[in-house]
């Protein structure tokens, strides 16, 4: 949606990103996205030099509408919202439940099965192992767990391993979307199909595309793997999801290695939502060069800005350093900043081609921090949380702390779900708080005006959120606190 013109132009924006839009103030003439909760989201904004416009986006089926009349005056303090578009946003709503795309479901392993969904699940139906029935299989299994990746993907483990040949159904019950709608019949069986493996393909077996040597087999916390053991040299390669030529190879650029001496190399691999077929959402790297931070912020700690080729924030897996729990899937990298504005990405195997994402994070440190840097190679997310310094003396300290979140993990009881954010401030004044998801989106904001010194609390309903991990932030003026909690549907 564009709006032509900068003059006199006021932002819409409703509560939780309900709606977003311009106004003009001297005329009353609005254009905006009605989002409600239709099953959409803000993506992005943007502006040139004539224009500026709303980008929205949904997964599978969603509602929205798009208003062009003319509205009254904003009745908020910062202008940003009309009684006329808070009218439409509560009355649209997502009815649409989620379905199987195309009624198919296939083995990724021998004991593995993934089920697609036109759009994103709330995780807990979604990993609820009794909401999977499996029919007209030969063999006698049982779904012992089922994880949610990529928001709309389920792969179920079975108590065994598939006979040969065994293609049976699979009957989804009770799995419902982020807005409570459930799946239901016919949309919700599938017939299971196999895949041609993922494997690597290069100058160590001669470019052959059906040749299966080094198979990519899924790991249990959802990363592909494939062990090569090979003769000293160097090695290109690429992830091939065909036996043929036919446009499902990826990365875009050949991968390249350099062993010294015989050695085993482990390429680690997110084939993205379809396995069997490139869809432009997979991402790989090999053991010789994990994955990295890689910023604007490298010369705050003796390195070069935006080096691909940095090894002063190499992330690991391996449960230290800032690394929660090792072999997750999930590589950190804890590092101590100055305060200042940054902005990075996450690369992999040290080249542009395997930059993980479009458009840079931003990093707004307030005072000296040491930041804790995420990438999930699961489901290709990076985030991070900051964390004030605590060694250096000479700085002064942080007006703002947050001292306790609960209940944390939260667990969904019968009526609201109201968490609890205790926080002290030094100095009185007012505090936006603000939610957001590990991808980094706004999920909740709210401003609270003349907050008192001391210790304070803030409740928050979070009866309208889905389940996930989230991270909570308090601004005062240019502090802040950030901290993280578990909702459990």
């Amino acid at each position: 949606m564009i709006w032509n013109g900068k003059q006199n132009i006021q932002r819409m924006w409703g509560e939780n990103a309900s709606y977003c839009g311009r106004r003009n103030s001297a005329s009353g003439a609005t254009i905006s996205y009605i989002l409600g909760s239709g099953g959409a989201a803000h993506s992005s904004d943007f502006e040139g030099t004539l224009v500026m416009g709303d980008e929205i986006h949904g997964n599978g089926n969603f509602k929205f509408y798009l208003f062009a009349g003319f509205t009254q005056e904003p009745y908020d303090d910062y202008y940003n919202r009309v009684a006329e578009l808070d009218s439409l946003a509560q009355i649209l709503n997502d009815d649409i439940p989620p379905e199987i795309v195309e009624g198919k479901a296939y083995k990724t392993a021998s004991d593995k099965i993934l089920i697609v969904f036109n759009e994103n699940l709330d995780i807990q139906t979604a990993e609820d192992v009794s909401n999977y029935e499996l029919i007209n299989f030969t063999g006698n299994y049982t779904v012992i767990s089922a994880k949610l990746h990529h928001n709309k993907g389920v792969t179920i483990k079975l108590s065994a391993s598939l006979l040969e040949n065994d293609w049976g159904d699979i009957t989804v019950l009770n799995v419902t979307d982020l807005n409570g709608n459930t799946i239901q019949p016919p949309n919700n069986s599938a017939h299971l199909y196999p895949i041609i493996q993922p494997h690597i393909v290069g100058s160590m077996n001669d470019w052959q595309p059906n040749n299966h040597q080094f198979d990519l087999l899924l790991q249990e916390n959802g990363v592909w793997k494939a062990e090569l053991s090979l003769p000293q040299g160097t090695y290109e390669y690429k992830i091939l999801e065909s036996d043929e030529w036919n446009g499902n190879d990826w990365p875009s650029q050949n991968q390249i290695f350099t062993i010294a001496s015989d050695e085993t190399i482990t390429i680690y691999a997110n084939c993205g939502l379809f396995p069997n077929a490139k869809t432009g959402d997979e991402f790989e790297f090999h053991s010789t060069n994990p994955p990295v931070v890689c910023g604007d912020f490298l010369s705050e700690i003796g390195g070069e800005d935006w080096n691909q080729n940095t090894n002063l924030t190499i992330m690991n897996d391996n449960g230290y350093d800032g690394d929660e729990t090792a072999n997750d899937g999930i590589y950190s990298k804890t590092i101590h900043l100055p305060s200042g504005y940054y902005e990075y990405k996450i690369v992999l195997n040290n080249n542009w081609d395997q930059n993980t994402c479009n458009i840079n994070h931003s990093l707004d440190l307030s005072h000296e921090s040491d930041v804790v840097f995420y990438y999930s190679m699961i489901d290709n997310l990076q985030y991070n949380l900051i964390f004030a310094d605590t060694h250096n003396n000479d700085l002064p300290p942080a007006t703002i702390s947050i001292e306790k979140i609960y209940p944390n993990p939260m667990i969904k009881t019968n009526g609201k779900r109201n968490l609890t954010v205790k926080f002290a401030l030094e100095k009185s004044d007012a505090v936006y708080l603000s939610l957001f998801n590990l991808k980094g989106e706004l999920i909740k904001e709210k401003h609270i005006k003349n907050v008192s010194k001391g210790n304070n609390e803030i409740q928050i309903n979070l009866s309208d959120i889905s389940s996930g991990i989230y991270f909570v932030k308090i601004k005062q003026k240019q502090q802040t606190a950030t901290a993280k909690f578990v909702l459990i549907k």
